[in-house]
């Protein structure tokens, strides 16, 4: 993505990364949520709430480039790192310690 932002290639090019980027992250999410039920997971509904939205959001996306009726650019590409660091850095993170507590217990 950055590649093609930075050569200004993103709009022709944008689709199949859509698509690849909505199935990776159901893939994904869907693993790290089994996780979630194999112990009380305090913060269970918050964490899943973030992968709704972002999931949402990405749909949003693909179905408005589907239509033409938005431009794809470093807007989208600002928006899908600070998600993934701010959920990656503080969620998961959470997420992790909970796991790891559970596990040494």
């Amino acid at each position: 993505l950055i590649d093609l932002v930075n050569k200004n290639e993103i709009q022709d090019n944008m689709f199949p990364i859509l698509i690849f980027l909505e199935d990776y992250t159901h893939y994904h999410f869907d693993t790290e949520e089994q996780f979630f039920d194999s112990f009380d997971y305090i913060n269970k509904e918050k964490h899943l709430q973030e992968h709704r939205e972002f999931i949402k959001k990405i749909i949003e996306f693909k179905e408005q480039y589907a239509k033409g009726t938005v431009k794809i650019d470093k807007d989208l590409l600002d928006y899908l790192l600070n998600w993934l660091i701010s959920h990656i850095l503080d969620t998961d993170m959470n997420f992790t310690k909970n796991l790891m507590k559970n596990i040494n217990n």
